[in-house]
């Protein structure tokens, strides 16, 4: 029971999307272990006690196996993460550069929410397991997301600058928004 409860144990801490499933595994497979035992039990019903804990212990590890299987590697859905965010970010940049007034595509709630994607989708994968292959490099994340957030802060810096001069571009825009745009 020790082994099975440590397997189950360290299965529900790893993740976090299939973590209840875990719960119930232990749940269920071990109140088998922990019945008290009748003075002398049949046969049958030793047989019958057995195959009731397989067939639980068998079903719940199908679930799971199936589940995990099917579901999108956190480790995949950071790295997709991390490359829409490097994406809008350029994106964001070239606007910017070519004095194109940013669209919502590539405002700063949407670059602050795929940063804050960054951030979660990482933790997510730190916390996967993984049977093979090294673990989750957290640090290069942290990295990222601190430096995504650097330059963020300097495209909005550029923007700021490039919005404040009187030598804008910007044909079709009033006035008071080549003055100061409040926007940023």
């Amino acid at each position: 029971i020790f082994i099975f409860s440590s397997f189950v144990f360290y299965m529900f801490l790893s993740t976090t999307e299939f973590s209840f499933v875990f719960y119930l595994l232990a749940g269920f497979g071990s109140s088998h272990f922990l019945q008290t035992c009748s003075p002398e039990p049949s046969m049958e019903d030793k047989s019958a006690y057995f195959e009731s804990i397989l067939i639980a212990i068998v079903c719940v590890t199908i679930l799971a196996v199936v589940d995990i299987a099917m579901s999108p590697s956190a480790r995949k859905e950071s790295e997709k993460a991390a490359i829409h965010f490097s994406k809008t970010l350029t994106k964001a940049i070239t606007f910017q550069l070519s004095d194109v007034s940013s669209s919502s595509p590539y405002s700063k709630q949407v670059i602050e929410g795929e940063l804050a994607t960054i951030r979660s989708k990482a933790s997510e994968a730190e916390m996967e397991p993984h049977f093979s292959g090294a673990p989750f490099n957290t640090a290069m994340y942290n990295q990222l997301s601190t430096r995504g957030n650097s330059l963020f802060i300097q495209v909005l810096t550029y923007r700021w600058a490039l919005r404040h001069s009187a030598s804008s571009t910007l044909d079709d825009v009033p006035d008071e928004v080549k003055k100061g745009d409040s926007r940023v």
